[in-house]
């Protein structure tokens, strides 16, 4: 006599429990089912039940969701409302959308909010530390620098990952000055020391330009415990592979070039010779005034 097992569809959540002889693993399913759903509040969501999906994203975590997302992915903030990504989001996250302003103020938040915890753990670090700089000037004529830190982290994996922290808010550092190579070290110098970790600073990594040469030769003057200065200065591979490229592209364009910078050379001197004239006889009106000032002519 083959005895058939019993089946039942639970009402809360969606197993089948089953059993071939008694109830009583049917009833033990019953009775923490019936736990669950009196610990559960009286708005339910789908993985209360056992329904696994996107599940219950709290209005007050989507600002945080959303700067994460930004600064994980190294995406603008205007990419937030564009259609096409809207389109993939939670109906809680599309309803609470931030502004960018707002998400570039809470990255500064989460950031200033995180930095005391992440320079104990720059100072706990027992290897070596790489600074990566680079020094550019916006379009509207600001003098930014971005500041990371590279250092190897290990986990339960064989392999150590590669961890790159930027060490000022929103990643860049805002320049009073053109950034030269006095003002770079300076500025870099300032950073490093407010984490504490110039003694655990084995290199500097950026692109190669003369500013950059003259800043670390300036911060081998530091004194840094780890840093011997250039011969521990890596040259960014992209930079240089830039600059081959454009060596090598330059003879095709050099007739070109020659013809325009002509064509620049002869509207300067145009422009210089028709303001000489206005500027002696504003000279000569204001004789007393201008003192020994002459005008050179080209």
């Amino acid at each position: 006599l083959t005895v058939k097992p019993i089946y039942i569809r639970c009402g809360i959540c969606i197993n089948c429990p089953t059993s071939d002889s008694s109830c009583s693993n049917l009833n033990k399913h019953a009775s923490i089912c019936f736990c669950k759903l009196k610990e559960s509040n009286s708005n339910q969501s789908l993985v209360d039940v056992g329904i696994k999906g996107t599940g219950y994203i709290d209005s007050q975590e989507v600002n945080q969701l959303c700067a994460v997302w930004c600064s994980e992915a190294a995406r603008p903030f205007s990419a937030l409302v564009e259609a096409s990504h809207k389109s993939i989001l939670h109906p809680t996250v599309i309803k609470f959308l931030p502004a960018r302003r707002a998400v570039s103020t809470d990255i500064q938040m989460i950031y200033l909010a995180i930095q005391q915890n992440y320079k104990a753990v720059l100072n706990a670090h027992q290897g070596a530390l790489y600074l990566g700089v680079d020094a550019l000037q916006s379009p509207n004529g600001f003098d930014i620098l971005g500041a990371v830190i590279y250092r190897l982290v290990e986990d339960n994996s064989l392999d150590p990952k590669l961890e790159a922290m930027p060490l000022a808010t929103k990643d860049f550092i805002w320049l009073a000055e053109s950034h030269t190579e006095e003002h770079l070290a300076r500025a870099v110098t300032l950073v490093v020391e407010k984490f504490g970790i110039q003694d655990k600073i084995c290199g500097i990594v950026s692109n190669n330009t003369s500013n950059n040469k003259l800043m670390v030769n300036k911060l081998k003057k530091q004194k840094w415990v780890r840093f011997r200065g250039e011969p521990q200065w890596i040259r960014c591979f992209a930079h240089v592979l830039n600059l081959i490229a454009r060596g090598i592209l330059q003879p095709f364009g050099t007739q070109k070039n020659s013809k325009a910078a002509k064509e620049k050379k002869l509207l300067t001197k145009t422009t210089q010779m028709d303001c000489v004239p206005r500027v002696k006889i504003w000279r000569n009106m204001y004789h007393s005034e201008l003192g020994d000032i002459s005008v050179a002519q080209s």
